[in-house]
């Protein structure tokens, strides 16, 4: 087995990829062989033909899933306590700090420039 590609919970039972099961499933995973061919199975099925390698990869397949799901729903509550102040910079014009914008403010340190554009900028605001 070369990887497992996704996962699957059904709440109808699907037949197990594999020609010599056809068990049904409600649970499955979708793999790729070395061999290039993609199917479904079940993860009974999974550890019997594919053994160590199967297990192994499909908790990493669960990990990596879980992961990205915690990850996206703090990045989500996260989105509502900033929300309000992103919508009210937008709604009164405010530039964003960004490197582009601060090019001004290193010439100054340098001494390469006058302070009035910077100033101008920061009225801006």
């Amino acid at each position: 087995m070369a990887s497992v590609i996704s996962r699957y919970a059904f709440k109808d039972k699907v037949s197990c990829g594999l020609s010599n099961c056809r068990t049904q499933h409600t649970r499955v995973y979708v793999v790729a062989t070395t061999h290039g061919i993609e199917t479904n199975i079940g993860k009974d099925r999974g550890k019997m033909y594919f053994g160590v390698n199967f297990e192994t990869m499909s908790k990493q397949f669960d990990r990596n899933i879980y992961g990205t799901l915690a990850h996206l729903a703090k990045w989500v509550s996260e989105i509502d306590f900033k929300l309000p102040r992103a919508t009210e910079a937008v709604a009164k014009g405010r530039v964003l700090l960004v490197a582009a914008n601060l090019e001004c403010l290193l010439h100054i340190i340098h001494g390469t420039s006058n302070k009035a554009p910077f100033e101008n900028y920061l009225r801006s605001l």
